[in-house]
């Protein structure tokens, strides 16, 4: 008699521990016990909630989604369970019908943000902007500087093309939240977008002070040095970028020309350049620049080299190395080959070399006469 008992109290538990596994394990869970450690009496829509959520917790969104499905199924007021459900299509990308799932969610509890912000944002991946719209203005309706809403608020009017509503929606968004680089950023490439580089250039230099770890505002705010000839700014930050990308080669050009044209050591300034060359395998623009930064320094030979090896690279730069070539010659009383270079360059009828070029002609012409009357003078004396 008393075999017969353990038999069927082993049989018992046996089935008690079957249930607990069909549930994900969910009696092992100290949550699911009440206060004298019993197991909850969970109702079938319940155990496919939380049998969902541990799927979850484990990115396994398509289980997760099966589960949830058969717990709006079994309890379609089950506002919880929706809202999740929501979540778990928005990761599978299956913005559709997480709209779907959240409208389910947000007709049950109207009040909730979260919801009301996740519909903004799958309409938003529905490119569906008017939607998105409506319900981001839900919530800055009812908190005037909701961040979420003025953000993508800001980046909706962005898509449209409307800057200045653009500005004001993300200067709201950093009142809530000051030290937002990102936004900071945003709001600078806005100014830029509408040609106001002063006021683009103080956003990228607020969004780097706020996080000067942030190398993609740091490069933006070079961006916008370089692009406003403010060139002795932007050495420091382009040095600084260097540490961090050293096989950067636009950086090591940047700055080997913000280094000549802020009066800097020529030497480091083709340094730079030239180590551009090696990065890139050799572009005809830095070598135009080392042809024009060498005969800014009396380097005629250098600059006559660079020039030429810039031409045997071809491209678009072919005017600018050309006349750094003319000048070049020049320099060497070289003069008819210089009027040669300078011709060609009034033929490719690229401005503003074009334009320079015909005024050298002038001025070639003229040493060409001065020299043959300084040599009949000598012939005097």
């Amino acid at each position: 008699m008393k075999r017969a008992v353990t038999v069927s109290v082993i049989f018992l538990l046996s089935i008690f521990a079957i249930n607990c596994l069909s549930a994900v394990n969910l009696c092992a869970d100290p949550q699911f016990k009440d206060k004298r450690g019993f197991v909850k009496n969970l109702s079938d829509a319940e155990v496919e909630f939380q049998s969902a959520k541990q799927f979850m917790d484990m990115e396994n969104y398509h289980e997760a989604v099966d589960h949830l499905r058969k717990a709006v199924s079994l309890e379609p007021d089950y506002t919880e369970a929706w809202a999740t459900l929501g979540t778990g299509l928005m990761k599978l990308k299956m913005y559709k019908e997480s709209v779907e799932a959240f409208l389910a969610a947000f007709e049950l509890d109207p009040e909730d943000k979260s919801l009301i912000a996740s519909l903004g944002y799958n309409y938003l991946n529905l490119n569906d902007l008017d939607n998105a719209e409506m319900y981001y203005i839900m919530l800055i309706e009812s908190d005037f500087l909701d961040y979420n809403g003025n953000i993508h608020l800001g980046f909706i009017a962005k898509q449209r093309g409307e800057i200045d509503t653009a500005i004001v929606f993300y200067q709201r968004a950093l009142k809530a939240k000051p030290d937002d680089a990102v936004t900071i950023g945003s709001i600078a490439s806005l100014y830029g977008d509408k040609g106001d580089k002063d006021k683009e250039i103080e956003y990228m230099e607020k969004a780097v002070e706020v996080d000067p770890g942030n190398y993609t505002m740091l490069q933006k705010l070079a961006t916008a040095y370089f692009s406003a000839q403010k060139y002795s700014e932007v050495i420091p930050i382009y040095k600084n970028l260097i540490e961090v990308y050293p096989d950067n080669a636009p950086f090591h050009q940047r700055l080997g020309f913000s280094i000549s044209q802020a009066g800097g050591d020529y030497k480091e300034a083709t340094a730079e350049l030239e180590e551009a060359n090696l990065l890139s395998g050799g572009n005809a623009f830095n070598y135009a620049l080392l042809a024009k930064i060498y005969n800014e320094n009396k380097k005629y030979e250098k600059a006559m080299a660079a020039a030429r090896t810039g031409l045997k690279l071809g491209g678009e730069k072919e005017a600018f190395l050309r006349y750094q070539l003319g000048e070049a010659l020049s320099k060497q009383i070289r003069y008819e080959e210089a009027i040669t270079q300078f011709q060609k360059v009034i033929n490719l009828g690229t401005k503003p070399w074009s334009v320079s070029a015909k005024k050298q002609i002038e001025r070639q012409q003229t040493l060409i006469m001065r020299l043959k009357a300084q040599k009949e003078q000598e012939k005097y004396e």
